[in-house]
């Protein structure tokens, strides 16, 4: 698994999953192997291949939330927005983890293209409590002040981030 999680950092998803299937013929059951993998495909556009993996994962761990942040996230790349933020909810309800904040800033995507603004601002701001440090945050709430008209807001928190991360 650890091999697979730098590979997926890197990039390399044929590498990623040419170390999940070594994984999966040593314990085919393994939840966590079939959601990077599917993480794998989502991320090389295989999507369908994707969903199947997510879905695989979920019947061998009902309770498992990351599954359903990335069935939620391909469903928002699809524009399927109530059926991205329910995966999603779905999965902030299971996670008492430190992927909280991933699946709160997720939501406050999904609300922002839906327009609901003010509900994306409210789970940003939750997702921010939550990792401080988080340079996405910030950016991601630039974009719907920016969408909202509130410039100097979009603009405070633009400069947020140039500031922490200058290049």
């Amino acid at each position: 698994w650890y091999v697979a999680d730098q590979l997926l950092k890197k990039r390399d998803y044929d590498g990623a999953l040419a170390s999940i299937a070594k994984g999966v013929e040593l314990d085919p059951e393994s939840a966590l192997l079939l959601n990077a993998r599917g993480l794998a495909y989502s991320n090389k556009g295989e999507e369908e291949r994707a969903l199947a993996d997510f879905d695989a994962a979920l019947q061998r761990r009902p309770n498992f939330p990351s599954p359903h942040n990335n069935r939620g996230l391909i469903y928002m790349r699809r524009g399927e927005l109530d059926r991205a933020y329910d995966e999603i909810n779905i999965a902030l309800s299971l996670n008492t983890g430190t992927n909280r904040a991933l699946n709160l800033y997720n939501l406050g995507r999904v609300q922002a293209l839906r327009k609901q603004y003010n509900s994306a601002l409210t789970y940003l701001a939750e997702a921010k409590q939550l990792t401080p440090d988080a340079w996405y945050i910030p950016t991601y709430r630039c974009t719907v002040y920016a969408e909202m008209g509130r410039l100097d807001e979009a603009m405070a928190d633009c400069n947020e981030v140039l500031a922490q991360h200058p290049k």
